[in-house]
Formats: structure tokens, sequence, C-alpha cells
């Protein structure tokens, strides 16, 4: 193919033109400084510059002043349009304050000439706005959790604690140990962790709880907000959310107390474990961000040469620690499934736990619920969607995820999603993996 194959059909907003000379100018926008007594000067790069291009061409035929015409009508039309540079290729620009010039003479009839100067076309973008949802989420929690305590409080107020003793709450001081106790929400990086290492056993923890309930209440309250919340893995994330659902809804499956008070005090406990849990999951969703360029993010090359191999990126996720020493988790994409499924399982458990709420809680219990569903449809929004794929043979997951996404680090969350046994086995069978 010669260089003349490879050429374009020049045009400018459809008109079709020839062309016999064009020039264009590009580089980078530079600033000179120089300073007095200083024989070198500095040289700031300002960015690249925008380019201009400069057309010479032609018109030819018996239809010249209908093409010509229709070219005028083209530069006179407001706002960019697509020139087809011969070379460069299809580019959005707009006139150049040098108006083109059309050229006609007598002895080439049936031929008129032009010169135009384009630059390129920048879109007008102006700053935009958008809601934090992590701190709109966190917000509420806090308000939630200030509510709690003083509703807590006041439903105290009408219960004469001494008709209700260690026995009698014995056994909701056992659920509340074991819901507490879950390892999903009583991990090291949990506020529940510390508390529950004071007790011994459940009658020690009935007994405390008895001889000072606003005290517990306002430990168990305030520790969410005095705990650092670490982004552990989106996924890590909604596992454990998922669990503290399930807890919200067990902590209030027990066998009413006997008597009126314990009965009332059970109630009590119950709400305010409930209000706990809830914040708590509050401040751990907030650590998962929204990406807000989700859309135009791309899928990694599968190019082996465009990556890195397997053996780096497998000794790279071992250890890869930030300049204080802390693991740096891997920034996982949501998969929009998973995240609409705790979305409407978290929204069931508050709305069941807001229909026997007083006014002031049930208001705090919507205001949080609001915020986790808008929390929760922003980070789904900016996810990715689950499709299927069948392998042809039996792979390493790491040799999977390697040629689906490029990157040998993600064969845990294949291995994860359809509960294969052995890594160093993936069968050929229908698996759901994210679509990048």
């Amino acid at each position: 193919m010669s260089w003349e194959d490879e050429l374009l059909p020049a045009s400018f907003r459809g008109v079709p033109f020839e062309v016999e000379q064009d020039e264009l100018a590009a580089g980078r926008r530079n600033q000179l400084h120089e300073y007095v007594q200083r024989d070198e000067p500095y040289v700031e790069d300002l960015g690249r510059a925008t380019r201009g291009i400069r057309v010479t061409g032609f018109l030819n035929g018996d239809d010249c002043y209908e093409q010509a015409r229709a070219l005028i009508a083209a530069f006179e039309e407001e706002g960019p349009g697509e020139l087809v540079h011969p070379w460069l290729g299809r580019m959005m620009v707009s006139t150049d304050n040098q108006l083109p010039t059309l050229r006609r003479t007598r002895e080439e009839g049936r031929t008129i000439r032009f010169d135009a100067a384009f630059v390129e076309a920048g879109e007008l973008v102006f700053p935009g706005t958008s809601t934090d949802t992590s701190m709109g989420l966190l917000s509420a929690g806090d308000s939630l959790a200030g509510v709690s305590q003083s509703n807590f409080g006041n439903w105290l107020a009408g219960i004469n604690l001494m008709n209700v003793s260690s026995a009698s709450w014995l056994t909701t001081g056992t659920r509340f140990m074991s819901v507490f106790s879950n390892p999903s929400i009583a991990s090291t990086t949990s506020p529940f962790a510390a508390i529950l290492a004071q007790f011994t056993g459940v009658p020690q923890f009935a007994s405390t709880f008895l001889s000072s309930p606003l005290l517990f209440a306002s430990t168990l309250l305030g520790l969410p907000a005095q705990t650092l919340y670490r982004y552990t893995g989106t996924t890590n994330v909604l596992t454990a959310t998922g669990s503290t659902t399930r807890a919200i809804a067990s902590v209030a499956d027990v066998q009413d107390a006997p008597g009126a008070d314990a009965r009332e005090f059970q109630r009590a406990s119950v709400a305010l474990a409930q209000d706990a849990l809830v914040v708590h999951t509050s401040r751990e969703l907030a650590t998962i961000g929204v990406n807000a360029d989700a859309g135009t993010i791309s899928r990694p090359s599968s190019d082996p040469t465009s990556v890195a191999s397997i053996d780096r990126q497998i000794t790279a996720d071992r250890v890869e620690l930030d300049e204080a020493g802390e693991a740096i988790v891997r920034l996982e994409p949501p998969v929009v499934d998973d995240v609409i499924e705790v979305r409407d399982e978290l929204d069931d458990a508050i709305w069941k736990m807001a229909q026997t709420a007083t006014h002031t809680r049930y208001l705090a219990l919507m205001d949080t619920r609001d915020a986790l569903l808008r929390h929760l449809t922003a980070v789904a929004r900016s996810g990715v969607r689950l499709v299927a794929m069948t392998p042809t043979q039996p792979l390493p997951a790491l040799v999977l995820a390697y040629r689906r996404y490029g990157d040998a680090g993600r064969a845990d969350e294949i291995l994860r999603r359809n509960r294969i046994a052995h890594p160093g086995f993936v069968p050929p069978r229908r698996l759901l993996v994210a679509e990048r």
C-alpha cells in the first residue's frame, strides 16, 4: 500500500474538498521565566498546546459553485464541526479567528481554491457537584447513636429495675453474647471486640449490664465513633454487612422474660443492641467509596505483554505496605448484584425495627435507612455486572484470572464467588465472574 492509499478523503461538516497543502502546529505551552542575576532561565510546562491546522484546498467540477456555497455554509455554522483530515483522521475543530478565504480565477473556471485555519475544539466543562454519600451515612449513623441512647434512657425511666433479676435477663444476655461474639462482627477491627473481652461469661455480662445499664449503653453506642474503620475490601465489607443484618434479626428472636418490668427492659435492651449494630454497619459500609468515573473504566488488557507477569503479581500481593507500614488493600470494583442484595436485606431489617420504635427513634432509623439506600445505590451504580463464562478445560484460578482480567490477584474472587474448593483446578463449567 502506497502513502497515497492511506490518505482519507477530506471534508468539513460533511462537505468534501481536495487538499493541496496542509500544515499542523503542535507542541507544548511553555512559559519562560528569567530572573535577575541568574544566567539560567526556568521553563514552566503549562501542558499541551492547542493544535492548529491550516488547509489549502480546492473545489473542482462543473458544480464548483454549489460546492462553494455548501462550504461557506459549513464555515458560517455555529459551534465546532467535524473535520476529516487526510492523515490526522477525524477531529472536532472550530475555525480560527482568521476567516477562511475562497479564490476564483478566470483561467481556472471550474476550480475554486480556499485557505482555512482550524483549531481543535475543546468541551465547555464546568465543575460539577456530587453528593458525598459516605459522609451522609456517617452523619446519619451518629445521629441514630445519640437518639438511641436518649431513647434507652427514657425507656428505663418507666421501668423498676428492682423487679428485673439477672436470671430473668439471662436468655437475652446469652443472645447478646452470641451475636456480638460472631467472628464477622467481633473481629479485631470491630468496636465490640474490646467490650466483650471484659467479660468471662454470660452471668458476669448480665450482672454488669443490669447494675449500670446507662453506662453500658453509652459505651456500646459510642464505640463505633471511637473506632477507626479501614477499608478491608468490598467483598469483605459486604459479607460482614450480611452477617450483621442477620444478627439484627437474631438479637430480637428471644423468649419474653417473665414479668412486666423484665419484658420492658428486655425490649429496651434489644432496641439498643439493634441500633448499635446499625451504627456499626453504617460506618463499615461508608468505607466503600463511590467511583464517579465508573462509566469510563475500561477492562484491563489481556495481552500478556502489557501487564506484569503472574509471578510478579503474586509476589507483590503477598506483602504490599504503605509508608506507615499498613497493608494496602486491593481496591475491588463492587459487583452490582451483591450490593443490591445487601442493600435490600438491610433495608428490610431496618424497616422491621422501625415498626415498633418510638417517634424519635423511628425518624432516626428512617434517616439512616435513606442514607444507606442512597450510598449503596451509588456504589451499585459504579459497580460491575456478573457475566457467565465456561472455561474450555480445567485451569488454575491464577491463570484464569490472568487471562480474564490481566490480574492474577483476582483469583480468590473467582474461587469465592463460584465456591471452588481447589484453586489449582477450576472445572470447565459455567462460572459467574465480574465483567471487568
